[in-house]
């Protein structure tokens, strides 16, 4: 490794990726004018010049001891909705932020899979190969 500033990934196969040297800013501005926690530029003289804000709304519905979540996420490019649910036992206490953070951690991690599955996607799209990505 040395001064490479790389870092193994610890997945199979190895794999290195490069240890960016930045510094964060909080509230910089975009040239969109996206305030944004990550610097405008990092201490390499590395410019971002891409800077969005994705919001991810979670909706809960709990009715007879279920709960329901779904995950809502809407870009420029596309809206995806994640899904979860979460019971309790009959025999467990009735705790409804349980339930909660069961099912919209259930949700948020529905809908992580399907962004990774559309990024594979645009990956193969745009390169006319198959993209091979493990997450």
């Amino acid at each position: 490794m040395g001064g490479s500033g790389a870092i193994p990934t610890g997945r199979p196969g190895g794999g290195h990726r490069v240890k960016a040297p930045v510094t964060p800013v909080m509230d910089s501005v975009s040239e969109e004018g996206v305030r944004s926690p990550w610097p405008v530029a990092n201490q390499g003289g590395c410019i971002v010049d891409h800077v969005v804000e994705w919001n991810v709304v979670v909706y809960l519905d709990e009715h007879d001891r279920q709960t329901q979540a779904r995950a809502q996420l809407t870009t420029k490019d596309r809206e995806l909705a994640g899904y979860g649910a979460a019971r309790c036992h009959p025999f467990d206490f009735d705790v409804p932020e349980i339930g909660d953070e069961l099912a919209a951690a259930r949700a948020l991690s529905d809908l992580a899979h399907q962004l990774f599955d559309a990024a594979v996607g645009d990956i193969g799209d745009a390169t006319q190969h198959p993209a091979k990505i493990s997450s």
